[in-house]
């Protein structure tokens, strides 16, 4: 099973949240989740950016050898690593190598499994699926 299945017709889920990622899908990936959304609405979790935020400054503060700020291009996305630990996601679909680092640097337990081509297709289990607490959604 392709990873856009598992979301769009499976147990999987997009999730997002916070200020700073919202910025980035804005400048060419809301499309495909909007998208995502009108076939199948229950598939996107938006976590309420508030929460993103202040994880994200905390993980920023806590782990500053995780990320690389000075760098604009590839800081090591603290954000998606705020959403990993709000979101207690068990998978990330990423190819960003920053990001690889600094998950790998931030989660020493239950660290979320990552997911870059069809070749990690066995990750994609109804058990890796979470479910998140409706306080940290936003309406």
């Amino acid at each position: 099973m392709s990873f856009i299945k598992w979301v769009s017709e499976g147990p999987g889920y997009i999730v997002y949240g916070g200020t700073r990622y919202f910025e980035e899908l804005s400048q060419g990936g809301l499309g495909f989740i909007n998208a995502l959304k009108d076939y199948r609405y229950s598939s996107v979790v938006v976590l309420r950016d508030e929460i993103i935020d202040s994880k994200q400054s905390e993980v920023c503060s806590k782990y500053p050898d995780a990320f690389d700020l000075d760098n604009e291009k590839n800081d090591g996305d603290p954000h998606i690593v705020a959403i990993c630990l709000v979101s207690k996601t068990k998978i990330v679909c990423t190819n960003d190598k920053g990001c690889k680092r600094a998950i790998k640097s931030v989660f020493t337990k239950n660290r979320p499994r990552l997911y870059s081509s069809d070749k990690n297709a066995d990750l994609l289990r109804p058990d890796n699926a979470i479910k998140i607490p409706l306080s940290k959604i936003k309406k």
